[in-house]
Formats: C-alpha cells, sequence, structure tokens
C-alpha cells in the first residue's frame, strides 16, 4: 500500500496538534542549511505567553486550542519556504534560509499586528538572529532563543498588575 509510507512519513516530520514541523525536522533541516549556500539564513524563535495560565484555569483543550492558534498566525506570516516548526510545547522555531535581518523582524511585525494578536487572543514572544555563515548558525540559534526569552521577560513586566480580589465582596 504506497499511501502508509507517506503517512508514517508525515507522522515522522510533523507535529500532530498543529500539522507544522516537529523539532526533529526542525534540527535536521537546520544542519542540512548548514551545508548549503542559503545564507544570510534567519532563524526565529517564538513562546506563547500564558500558557500555564490557561491550562490551569480553562483546561489542556482550551491550552491545545491556543497552540494551534499561534500556529495558525506564525504559519501564515510566513513564506511556503520556510521551514515553520513546533519544537516544544508552547515554543515554535522558523528558518529562514537566505533572509536578511530586516524580513525577518517585518515578518515579526506582521504577526504582532495581526487581529489574533492585536485583539488579545493570542500573546506571542519573539527571538531573530541572523547568521552569515554557517560557522554562526549554532550561536545564531541560541542568540534567537535569548532574545525570545528576553522579549518574554520584558511583555511579562509590562502588563499591569491585575488585583487577587476581582469582585469587591473581600474583606478589606
Amino acid at each position: 500500500m504506497p499511501w502508509a509510507g507517506l503517512s508514517s512519513q508525515y507522522e515522522n516530520t510533523h507535529d500532530a496538534l498543529t500539522g507544522l514541523y516537529n523539532r526533529a525536522y526542525f534540527d535536521e533541516e537546520l544542519e542540512r542549511l548548514a551545508q548549503s549556500a542559503m545564507f544570510p539564513m534567519s532563524l526565529v524563535m517564538a513562546d506563547v505567553n500564558e500558557l500555564k495560565g490557561v491550562n490551569d484555569a480553562l483546561g489542556h483543550a482550551a491550552g491545545d486550542e491556543l497552540i494551534k492558534m499561534a500556529a495558525r498566525v506564525i504559519r501564515r506570516a510566513f513564506r511556503t519556504k520556510d521551514i515553520v516548526s513546533r519544537i516544544g510545547g508552547d515554543e515554535f522555531a522558523v528558518i529562514l534560509p537566505q533572509t536578511a535581518t530586516s524580513v525577518a523582524r517585518e515578518t515579526v511585525r506582521r504577526i504582532m499586528n495581526c487581529p489574533e494578536v492585536a485583539n488579545g487572543q493570542v500573546s506571542i514572544a519573539f527571538g531573530i538572529a541572523t547568521a552569515k555563515d554557517r560557522d554562526q548558525l549554532r550561536d545564531t540559534l541560541k542568540l534567537s532563543d535569548e532574545r525570545m526569552y528576553r522579549e518574554k521577560s520584558e511583555q511579562k513586566q509590562s502588563q499591569p498588575e491585575v488585583p487577587e480580589d476581582q469582585g469587591g465582596g473581600g474583606t478589606p
């Protein structure tokens, strides 16, 4: 049955929840592209904010829906030649071959202005870095990850504090 092999290959390279490429495929492609002439190569790391809070308050099904929404928003913004992957629970990574930092920044800016992000349905932190050659690629991956975590921290600090007692019926 020829279709069985295709199904197995898809399952081995794609994330079951989002349909994006998975971590194993991301790592393989990063290694393969490191041997190519596809530089400069930008890497974008992304992390969904407040997934734990959604899971705790609304359940894991709601958390899964948040991950799927983030995946759609991210996938929609990038080109078909870009490798968009879900590499962990709420983390995504994108390889942009032959792409300068300015193009990667503009793509992330489009995501930040899309309706789902602008109206607060999903909040995503991003980190961007660009390698000029294959010798810089691993450091570039680490740098994009560090920048993403820095942005996540800055976004968390800029959120207004929510008082514990919202109801007004508590004791003073």
